[in-house]
């Protein structure tokens, strides 16, 4: 299950990090890959949460946490912390893709908080979980 979400999160931020690359030079690009990323970010959210909820398979941070953090407990909080950030990041990508197609001027703005945390959301899915 952990690995199929990282597949999809990490495609997402691939098809984020090409069309962010194209917005200037093929708008139309750009719009269907930061769809298509958005997508496929909520896709690897709704495994996660089908497999933890609908088929009760633990997610299990990662075991360098128990060695960093000395408790067992410790792990568990930062990765409901990280788990309520993905959340956030989800919202706002969602929020994100709703200005640019509207084409509101927030979209730059919400841009700024959107890429950074986005970044931290997989970084942190890749090396947080077992």
């Amino acid at each position: 299950m952990i690995v199929i979400t990282k597949l999809f999160l990490s495609a997402a931020t691939l098809c984020f990090g090409v069309g962010y690359a194209a917005r200037r030079r093929a708008n139309w690009l750009h719009r269907q890959l930061m769809a298509l990323g958005v997508a496929l970010a909520w896709t690897g959210a709704v495994v996660l949460l089908t497999g933890r909820v609908g088929l009760d398979l633990p997610l299990h941070p990662a075991y360098w946490l128990d060695d960093l953090t000395g408790s067992a407990r410790a792990p568990q909080i930062v990765a409901a912390v990280q788990q309520s950030l993905a959340l956030l990041g989800l919202l706002v990508l969602t929020a994100q893709m709703v200005l640019g197609m509207r084409r509101h001027p927030l979209h730059r703005v919400v841009a700024l908080a959107a890429l950074p945390l986005w970044l931290f959301v997989w970084i942190s899915s890749m090396f947080g979980y077992v």
